[in-house]
């Protein structure tokens, strides 16, 4: 994943906790052309590194339970089984 955008950005912040992808500040020509370089010549298993990780990260932090979790948590003031009726996983 090519992320072109502020660093200090959520996007900016998943791409370099989980390594899944490179990053470029908006208007930095030399930064992209180098990180175009880069991409263009990694190997085979570095990009499907970067893949497995990205889906990993999407399954940790993303999936359908650990958001519905986290929403409900905040609707409730983070006691977890008052409005949802479950238990935090």
């Amino acid at each position: 994943m090519l992320y072109l955008g502020p660093a200090r950005s959520h996007i900016g912040e998943l791409v370099e906790r989980f390594d899944i992808g490179w990053h470029v500040d908006h208007g930095d020509i030399p930064g992209a052309t180098a990180v175009l370089r880069q991409i263009a010549t990694a190997s085979e298993d570095e990009l499907a590194s970067r893949s497995l990780r990205a889906r990993a990260a999407l399954q940790a932090e993303f999936s359908q339970r650990r958001l519905l979790t986290a929403f409900c948590d905040l609707l409730e003031g983070n006691d977890p089984s008052a409005l949802c009726g479950r238990q935090r996983p």
